[in-house]
């Protein structure tokens, strides 16, 4: 019976609602994020439409132009959509075939090792190498130094905090769980000794440099080429070798294909190697 109380109200919301635009043409903004990522599949994912448009509804952003500018100009924003249009899909040893000839590859080494994982998505590849280091000789930790980046902040965050759901660990053995993870209430958390050397950074592939980051003997990027036109798999080919230190290894995914580079000597399937002597300036 007093429904008329909120009459006015609910009216006042509709008609605040209608007045937010929904964005018809994603065209320019797919363009953009193509421009600052790489990414050309975008157009072909529907599912992407609605959760832009819901991006744009919640900053009221009514058009195109309004949309690349808040992404330019909004931290908050950015990650939203970045978050919204990166596909992280990963799990604990994946493609372990290069990982073992890594963990190998160290173990034979007289030195600290740097690696850098990118994407390292929730920390998975990079916490994999650290777990299989330690099977094989616990004092191999003492050697690395592993960097995970990733333009997906909600990764980042994932990776930092080392907590993973009983599914995504489902297909690890019993005593690896009890062995390198703290059973907790909402999940299973990485040991802190696995934690102590690694560090996790929200950044674009395309901002990368070794003046940033310093230089790596491994550079793992296995499964990002896949999303990139052959322009920014030239780009990336070019800044992840810029990364590398001479005589140092880039790992590929076995759905990667690599922009063919004179400096990159394949040395198996999916691993190159960055010849010494060579000025990385010159592509």
């Amino acid at each position: 019976m007093f429904d008329f109380l909120f009459t006015k109200k609910s009216n006042d919301v509709i008609e605040e609602k209608r007045k937010i635009k929904d964005i018809n043409d994603f065209t320019p903004i797919f363009n953009h994020l193509y421009t600052e990522l790489g990414i050309n599949d975008l157009y072909k994912r529907p599912i992407l439409y609605e959760r832009l448009g819901s991006i744009a509804r919640r900053y009221e952003v009514e058009s195109a132009e309004e949309f690349i500018e808040m992404f330019k100009n909004s931290y908050s924003f950015y990650e939203e959509v970045i978050d919204a249009v990166t596909v992280n899909e990963t799990y604990f040893f994946r493609e372990i075939d290069s990982l073992e000839w890594l963990v190998e590859w160290i173990s034979n080494e007289n030195r600290d090792v740097k690696i850098l994982s990118i994407p390292s998505s929730n920390g998975a590849e990079i916490y994999s190498i650290l777990i299989m280091l330690d099977i094989l000789n616990s004092q191999l930790l003492h050697k690395v130094k592993c960097v995970g980046i990733d333009v997906n902040n909600e990764s980042i965050k994932k990776a930092k905090k080392g907590i993973y759901s009983e599914i995504e660990l489902h297909k690890l053995d019993e005593r690896l769980k009890e062995k390198y993870f703290e059973k907790i209430e909402n999940g299973y958390e990485i040991k802190s000794f696995l934690r102590s050397n690694t560090e996790f950074i929200d950044d674009n592939i395309f901002a990368l440099s070794s003046d940033k980051y310093g230089s790596f003997d491994i550079v793992l990027s296995r499964n990002l080429f896949i999303y990139f036109d052959d322009l920014h798999r030239k780009k990336a080919t070019e800044t992840l070798l810029k990364m590398l230190k001479p005589g140092g290894y880039l790992v590929m995914g076995v759905t990667d294909r690599l922009y063919e580079i004179s400096n990159l000597k394949k040395v198996s399937s999916f691993i190159y190697q960055k010849q010494k002597g060579v000025d990385s300036g010159k592509l």
